[in-house]
């Protein structure tokens, strides 16, 4: 809990109040993947996915989390699943208005509404909310999520910590390597990268401030 807090760029209070509720209100936002499996308060990628947007949805468009719990209870039934902030139709155009697919009463077509106005649009480019995001092409739900410049976050790849990506290298690894010899030649010829790779470890441990910065 407190990696991801770090990565979404808020306290570990406030993520852990998401889904585990808050005092007097123990409904949190969200259900995590790992609630049933551990005592302790663990995410799933997808729970991250899910925090990113509810972080981006608050910190840029001043979205209520009223407003937000509203739209992500809507989404699961509709999309039948736990994590509709994580799928690839959760969407966005170059405004940033926020968009998603929805479901009719009856056969006609999805129809995309404008989440914040609650009206139904037609906007001239859509883009997935995260954009950057690397989505499945079977699942619809975001596998890679890009935190700054080559560093990624993969959750099949070194148990999820960030990497830098082409690499597979930790960044806190080549980080520390680095702290301790103040080289990037040599830390990269330990671990057989390129030394930009090893600067670019350094900038995100010492420089990202989370995605909500």
């Amino acid at each position: 809990m407190g990696e991801a807090a770090r990565l979404l760029g808020v306290s570990r209070q406030r993520l852990a109040a998401w889904f585990h509720g808050w005092p007097g209100r123990p409904q949190g936002l969200f259900r995590s993947d790992y609630s049933a499996l551990f005592d302790k308060p663990n995410i799933s990628f997808l729970d991250l996915i899910d925090s990113a947007v509810c972080v981006t949805l608050r910190e840029k468009h001043k979205v209520s989390q009223k407003t937000i719990r509203r739209l992500y209870d809507k989404l699961s039934a509709d999309w039948n699943t736990p994590h509709p902030f994580a799928r690839e139709e959760f969407l966005t155009d170059k405004s940033g208005r926020v968009f998603c697919l929805i479901a009719s009463d009856d056969d006609e077509p999805k129809k995309l509404i404008d989440i914040l106005s609650q009206q139904f649009a037609i906007p001239n480019v859509l883009l997935p909310y995260l954009k950057r995001v690397e989505y499945n092409s079977t699942t619809k739900f975001a596998q890679v999520l890009p935190l700054k410049g080559k560093v990624v976050l993969d959750p099949r790849r070194k148990y999820g910590k960030p990497i830098v990506s082409g690499t597979g290298m930790p960044t806190i690894i080549l980080n520390e390597c680095y702290q301790a010899t103040k080289s990037f030649d040599v830390v990269a010829d330990w671990y057989n990268v390129m030394p930009d790779d090893v600067m670019e470890a350094v900038k995100f441990e010492t420089e990202f401030s989370g995605i909500a910065a």
